[in-house]
């Protein structure tokens, strides 16, 4: 890798490299540069490395299950085998030599004359020019780089709605996305936490500050604090922004699993329990509740009508005193701490789940490898469904009015009616995928495995938009503001879409880390995204926008 590096950068071509929870086949993007000027052409490259791609006739690439993916990419898909014996690079159009195929091979052989080095760069850029313009299809135009890597050339940039803000650098890799606390933002870093201010001083610079924690979840805030395990576990309180210490307990409490309602912090306990404290003074309002003993809160709690809703696991048997798992779904009363069991299974729960205004929608592994979503009317304290799927499931079910919406592994969206629990309707997105769906009004939104978003209604199913191929695979959540549909994909951009044609409007160039934890998020029409390096980007989204300096 790091020889091909240097030879595409000794020839000013602009290299982005794909995260490796985001290979799909591909190890770079990159852009071709001719006499220092951006072109329109974009390519894929897949590299190889070692003897055991070394043939008597040259060299050979394996295919595996890329062959449809190399053969059918928007972009031409470039395989480069480097022989660690000689120094020598070698390389193969791979999407055209698939495409004289009808099924797929074993391998694709690479010939020794295809020697890739200073003196034929020339003759390369001229044969991926050829390529992309005989096979009928316009150049790609999206490019991918980020900034820095633009440094040394001149770049013309379309117009898009994305306006850079500000550019948070200090973080490492794997930061989670950034959080809204209190008007400021935070963001996980490790065991530290980073309290950003989002607007800028009067010399454009960034406040921020920084606390070290024991856990790495996200924090919960309110009322111009944010409460965190500290360095020995114990809640503490801190002030927003500066990070100043307020109250702190003894006992230890879990990050991610607290969450602030109503003035006060529902913090899961350890091993075993709920804390309610008081989130101005960290009086303890009321001792766990007693149908959470021997339970484990596996969710961070939340506020459905007038009580306090917790998903747990019981970890002990009462009556036996064996350790066992069973799932539980408890309300919690805002005013006196009274707490109620809504629902108990024999089988545990996942932590992944949805609410509405009355209903609450669990995943339960229901002995098997498929698992079952069942709805729980919150004031009747009883199951309303339950919903047997054919497959398990990886992302929180969204709900919309009376539906609830599922994606499953093998990538079929079902959408199911919370009274009955019977499927309404069904799409197949094509693909397991690295994200779930969301709503937006009585629409619900997902990626497919061609590389679309689509927009059906919530009710019907039917399709009322359908974007274009992105030039890779979708991999953040879709966001939707003011119209606007604002997504990821690996292939190094943040795109924007008109969310009622469809048509791209825009385009930044960043690559986001799928492992980091949360999903961007847009506030008062700005987006706050962390890229895969671990720097947060502040981007105005709407143009118009006039209450922030851009």
């Amino acid at each position: 890798m790091n020889a091909l590096r240097t030879l595409l950068e000794d020839h000013h071509h602009v290299l982005v490299e794909i995260p490796l929870d985001a290979d799909f086949g591909e190890d770079l993007l990159v852009r071709i540069v001719r006499g220092r000027e951006v072109t329109g052409r974009l390519i894929a490259v897949q590299v190889k490395s070692g003897a055991k791609y070394r043939r008597k006739n040259g060299y050979s690439i394996p295919v595996q299950d890329h062959f449809h993916d190399w053969r059918n990419h928007d972009i031409p898909v470039v395989g480069v085998v480097f022989d660690t014996q000689s120094s020598q690079l070698f390389w193969i159009n791979l999407t055209q030599a698939l495409n004289r195929l009808e099924t797929a091979p074993s391998s694709v052989r690479v010939s020794r004359d295809n020697e890739l080095h200073a003196e034929s760069m020339a003759r390369f850029v001229s044969e991926i020019d050829h390529y992309v313009e005989t096979r009928g299809e316009p150049p790609a135009a999206t490019p991918p780089p980020p900034a820095k890597a633009l440094s040394h050339v001149s770049q013309k940039r379309k117009r898009c709605p994305f306006k850079p803000l500000w550019h948070f650098r200090q973080a490492r890799e794997g930061a989670s996305q950034p959080v809204w606390a209190d008007g400021y933002l935070t963001v996980r870093d490790g065991a530290q936490l980073w309290v950003l201010e989002p607007e800028p001083d009067a010399q454009g610079n960034l406040r921020q500050h920084r606390l070290t924690t024991l856990y790495q979840g996200q924090p919960t805030s309110g009322d111009g604090a944010v409460f965190v395990s500290g360095v020995g576990g114990e809640l503490q309180s801190r002030s927003l922004p500066n990070l100043t210490r307020g109250w702190d307990k003894s006992f230890k409490v879990d990050d991610g699993l607290a969450t602030f309602i109503a003035g006060t912090v529902y913090a899961a306990g350890r091993p075993t329990g709920l804390h309610a404290i008081n989130a101005a003074t960290g009086k303890v309002r009321w001792p766990p509740p007693e149908p959470l003993a021997h339970c484990k809160v596996i969710a961070a709690p939340r506020l459905v009508g007038h009580e306090v809703v917790i998903l747990a696991e019981l970890t002990l048997d009462p009556d036996t005193g064996s350790e066992r798992q069973a799932g539980r779904v408890v309300a919690v009363n805002l005013q006196n701490g009274s707490a109620r069991l809504l629902y108990a299974c024999e089988d545990s729960l996942l932590p992944l789940w949805a609410t509405n205004e009355t209903t609450v929608f669990v995943l339960e592994r229901n002995g098997s490898s498929a698992h079952r979503l069942t709805a729980v009317d919150v004031a009747a304290g009883e199951a309303l469904s339950h919903c047997d799927l054919s497959q398990a499931v990886d992302f929180a079910p969204v709900a919309s009015a009376e539906m609830v919406h599922v994606l499953d592994r093998a990538g079929q969206l079902c959408s199911i009616e919370a009274k009955t629990g019977q499927q309404r309707w069904g799409f197949p997105t094509g693909l397991q995928l690295p994200v779930g769906p969301t709503t937006s009004g009585d629409l619900v939104l997902t990626a497919t495995g061609s590389r679309q978003l689509v927009a059906l209604d919530a009710k019907s199913g039917e399709e009322v938009m359908r974007t274009k191929r992105a030039p890779g695979v979708i991999t953040t959540t879709p966001m939707v503001v003011e119209g606007t549909v604002i997504a990821a994909h690996r292939s190094a951009e943040v795109l924007a879409w008109d969310l009622a044609t469809g048509a791209k409007i825009g385009m930044y160039p960043l690559s986001v880390d799928t492992r980091a934890p949360g999903v961007p998020i847009v506030v008062d029409g700005v987006l706050y995204i962390t890229d895969c390096r671990g720097e947060i980007h502040g981007l105005v989204v709407d143009p118009t926008h006039s209450s922030r300096k851009v």
